[in-house]
């Protein structure tokens, strides 16, 4: 089932699906030219994406020098001028995280690198960490360039790069810990959600890497981190089978040494990417690449990009969009830009469920049918409707205000019928055959309506904001 599919089977629909789950899909054009090369060139190109250039800036604020010292902790601040000096640098904080999701909507958008930033939001869900605790958009900064530098690296230095992150430290409290009262919470989650999974573990595995991680602290002035000597609990320990005066990099090795945690890591990869529950065959074959490959995940993720598994009925157009591939998929089939509104964005993927930089906890968000509700089923209507037409007749009013060319979108030599019309749309916008049921929908709509050579601009979002209401446009 990994098998490679070979340059006969590669066509438009295959270099699509490969494009919207490497990525955030793909422009028409970006579609026809990797369509036109061969599958091991293109994966190649987006696996090592070190290799491709690109330039885009992180926000102002991001790149200068942290402020030495907190304001509000200044001596010669009266109690009421200090209270003024905190509420300002929380609404500070607040302006920066704004700018932050705009800034990484923006890269998933328009960076050269789509690979990367598919995989920096895999680890952002994986090793989630939220604002609202570490009420720092610095630290969660800096935490998303550690995601995007170590994404397609070695997973024991991601595990390391990991642990050592100020954010992290903060979020599960491993800041506070010290010998004389070890704090077990990041521990904890370390071995259940980010390593080894629930029931593959003791609880003198978890109480013993706790005594590890003492002293693993932060400066918080700088955001960095330090290890404190004294805090730290130097005697013997017993962790996973293994003894001796262990410290947090030992507990590190070992636990990426573990047959459990390559399956555990594969398992989460390959569902990200392609489909739940893979066939035991293809988790059993991608354990052992990762393990022979000594945990790095370049040639794992060639492996799963190139197998037949991946472009199987069960893996094409079967995964729920999350909110975010649902918002950046849209702008760049409209081929619309990102809007300027950064309220209005952060607005919509809270209202759909997906906060970034804020996931609801530790276990990150669910996905798949998770997505999908009553509410915020409507919450993505009223959002095709923002994208399309720039307001909402009701409900939340996004006022996203993108830039929408009707005959961009649907040019007047794709207008000659309704059949034409709707073959073009449907690769437009799914890449993909319509379903029968979608295409009875879509034929009965168009069928109440004028000729397509007589469309006006509204008309023409009329019918785009139709079809990405559709069940099918809520697929990838």
């Amino acid at each position: 089932m990994l098998t490679p599919i070979t340059s006969l089977e590669w066509n438009e629909v295959r270099a699509a699906h490969l494009l919207n789950r490497a990525g955030f899909g793909a422009s028409l054009g970006v579609i026809s030219d990797a369509a036109r090369r061969r599958p091991e060139e293109i994966v190649e190109q987006l696996v090592e994406f070190q290799e491709v250039p690109e330039s885009l800036q992180p926000p102002d604020w991001a790149a200068a020098d942290p402020a030495p010292h907190d304001p509000a902790a200044s001596a010669e601040l009266t109690p009421e001028e200090r209270q003024m000096a905190r509420m300002e640098r929380r609404l500070d904080e607040r302006r920066q995280l704004a700018d932050l999701r705009s800034w990484w909507i923006e890269r998933m958008l328009y960076s050269p690198r789509p690979l990367q930033e598919k995989l920096t939001l895999f680890w952002h869900g994986h090793f989630a960490t939220g604002f609202r605790k570490v009420k720092s958009a610095r630290a969660m900064y800096l935490q998303n360039q550690t995601f995007r530098k170590h994404a397609n690296g070695n997973w024991e230095q991601i595990l390391v790069a990991v642990a050592k992150d100020p954010a992290m430290l903060v979020y599960l409290d491993n800041a506070r810990s010290r010998a004389a009262a070890p704090n077990e919470n990041f521990a904890r989650e370390l071995l259940e959600l980010f390593t080894l999974g629930e029931g593959h573990y003791s609880e003198e595995d978890v109480h013993e890497a706790a005594r590890a991680f003492t002293g693993w602290s932060v400066d918080r002035e700088r955001l960095q981190f330090v290890f404190r000597t004294r805090q730290h609990d130097e005697g013997r320990k017993r962790f996973m089978g293994k003894r001796g005066a262990l410290d947090g990099h030992d507990v590190l090795r070992i636990l990426a040494e573990q047959p459990r945690s390559a399956t555990f890591i594969m398992k989460k990869l390959w569902e990200f990417f392609a489909y739940p529950e893979p066939e035991p065959e293809i988790l059993e074959a991608l354990t052992e690449q990762f393990r022979k490959e000594k945990g790095e995940f370049r040639p794992v993720l060639k492996t799963i990009f190139l197998s037949r598994a991946f472009y199987s009925h069960q893996s094409f157009r079967t995964q729920i969009k999350s909110p975010v591939q649902f918002l950046v998929s849209a702008l760049r089939a409209l081929d619309a830009d990102l809007p300027r509104n950064q309220r209005a964005t952060a607005a919509a993927l809270h209202a759909l469920g997906q906060e970034l930089f804020d996931p609801p906890n530790v276990s990150g968000w669910l996905g798949g049918t998770a997505w999908i509700s009553t509410g915020s089923l409507m919450q993505r209507y009223r959002l095709a409707d923002a994208l399309v037409k720039g307001y909402v007749s009701e409900g939340i009013a996004f006022q996203l205000r993108t830039r929408f060319d009707a005959d961009r979108v649907l040019p007047a030599s794709a207008r000659a019928g309704r059949r034409q019309c709707r073959e073009y749309l449907q690769w437009r916008l799914y890449q993909s055959i319509l379903r029968p049921q979608d295409a009875d929908a879509f034929d009965a709509y168009l069928a109440r309506r004028p000729p397509p050579a007589r469309w006006s601009a509204e008309e023409i979002k009329d019918v785009v904001s139709f079809m990405m209401k559709t069940p099918q446009y809520q697929l990838t």
